[in-house]
Order: C-alpha cells, then structure tokens, then sequence
C-alpha cells in the first residue's frame, strides 16, 4: 500500500468505527508522507547544491556536514 490508499482506507475505518485500525493505518500513512518528504527534500537540496559555482559548493557544503 501506498499513503494515499492508507488514508484513504483509515477514512473507512474511521466511518465503521474501527478507531483502533484507523489509527494505525493514520501512522502508516504519516510514515510514508515522512519518507517521500525527506526525499523531496534532498532531492531539492541536491538540485540547489548543483546550481552554485563550485567554491560556494565546497564552503557551504562543509557546514552542513
């Protein structure tokens, strides 16, 4: 499963009044939105590190290592 389709079954749960399973399938989620953030993330990061000319590259990156 993906976050979509376990949002998207917590909502069920949530209207049969599973609460318990909805709450696990919300953290499920919440897991995978994480993941895929992170990655945007450096993915972005990586693509405004290509950009710089190569001295501000080199001095910058050693302050985030």
């Amino acid at each position: 499963k993906d976050a979509v389709g376990s949002v998207t079954q917590a909502i069920q749960e949530d209207h049969d009044h599973q609460y318990a399973k909805a709450y696990d399938l919300y953290k499920k989620a919440l897991e995978y939105f994480m993941v895929g953030l992170k990655c945007m993330y450096y993915y972005f990061l990586e693509l405004s590190f290509s950009s710089l000319p190569l001295h501000v590259f080199v001095i910058t990156r050693h302050m985030y290592i």
